[in-house]
């Protein structure tokens, strides 16, 4: 349900995109564009024709979708240049999957184990203190507050945004938000996550161009819960966000929003995020490494021992060469390379939050 006047922006098709990119004459700003794309340098560097290019955009931009949000009245970024930004920006489609339940749970481990049976929305909203307002009226209470803390720590330029993977919440947030704004600072919300990372980024370059203080702003990404919020896929911010604070929500002292972080840096400060724990190696992988050391180790000790008790070595040379031994040696590097292959078959790559393609 939208408000009455309220002004919906949204980011380009994938015809959009691919008509901007067929547009341009030279393929100079596709190498650049590209580079973009794959948040690496060396993709730009490493295609020596300029046609390789062309057509290595044009397939990234395949799986893009269009993504729009809400722009927030009176806020820092409603102004045409912040619009302009996210409007010409593309964004690829990310599949990030939320655990929910009994298996969010087992991802985390004791930490939400303990309060397992604590964990209908009863339970939580009285301890939280919905009240009458619901869900919504919490999260706008929330971010007030978190405002609040923040600016009494301060006077940098700091900037606030709310991600919950629903959307029941945002009547009653959009009301209390008419009745009580929450200011010029709060740049608005969204039901993925993806989406408002994407926003971020595109405000991030739009304050980079118009003031001086644009790269050292900081950035408050609020994730309000009321049951676990796990995401599994190893996710990482995009440097284009940073610095950011990233703020989740609790129950009894226990956090509720969890990620699969595959790199940290200095400039992201988690708040009551947890992090998942690394699953375990393979076990073909683990046991092909343990039988090929133990070969080695085994051959090594042969041969100190025939060094340091020459009438052992006839008996260590025999050893080495038996049937047996060759057997172990070979069925332990057979498990390790399939476990190897096996891993890189099976490992996620990571997404990155907040790299959207600015096509101008």
């Amino acid at each position: 349900m939208n408000v009455v006047g309220t002004v919906i922006i949204r980011s380009l098709t994938k015809a959009q995109a691919l008509k901007i990119i067929k547009s341009i004459k030279d393929y100079g700003p596709l190498l650049l564009l590209l580079q973009q794309a794959f948040n690496q340098n060396q993709e730009g560097k490493a295609l020596k024709q300029k046609e390789q290019a062309y057509e290595r955009l044009t397939k990234c931009l395949q799986d893009v979708q269009q993504r729009e949000i809400i722009v927030i009245p009176g806020a820092f970024n409603s102004t045409p240049t912040f619009v302009e930004i996210f409007q010409a920006a593309a964004l690829g489609a990310i599949p990030l999957v939320l655990l929910s339940g009994v298996k969010a749970i087992e991802r985390v481990g004791a930490s939400l184990d303990g309060i397992r049976s604590e964990l209908a929305i009863s339970n939580v909203s009285k301890i939280q203190g919905w009240g009458d307002g619901g869900f919504g009226a919490y999260v706008h209470r929330f971010v007030q507050n978190e405002m609040t803390v923040v600016y009494g720590a301060g006077d940098e330029h700091r900037f606030f945004y709310v991600w919950h993977p629903d959307t029941d919440w945002h009547p009653r947030f959009e009301e209390r938000q008419r009745e009580e704004p929450l200011g010029a600072s709060f740049g608005g919300y969204h039901n993925d996550l993806a989406t408002i990372c994407m926003r971020m980024r595109a405000d991030r370059e739009a304050l980079s161009r118009t003031t001086e203080y644009g790269r050292a702003a900081i950035f408050h990404l609020i994730i309000p819960a009321y049951c676990p919020l796990v995401i599994d896929h190893p996710i990482a911010f995009s440097y284009g966000l940073l610095p950011l604070v990233v703020t989740g929500g609790r129950h009894r002292g226990t956090d509720l929003v969890w990620f699969n972080l595959a790199r940290a840096t200095e400039q992201l400060t988690l708040n009551y995020i947890g992090t998942l724990p690394q699953k375990s190696i393979n076990p073909v992988f683990k046991g092909g490494i343990v039988g090929t050391m133990g070969c080695m180790l085994s051959a090594l000790g042969g041969g100190v021992a025939s060094i340091v008790f020459p009438p052992f070595a006839p008996v260590a040379a025999s050893a080495l060469v038996t049937a047996t031994f060759h057997g172990v040696l070979f069925a332990s590097l057979t498990a390790g390379v399939t476990g190897e292959i096996y891993e890189g078959l099976t490992k996620q790559t990571t997404q990155v939050l907040g790299n959207p393609i600015f096509l101008e």
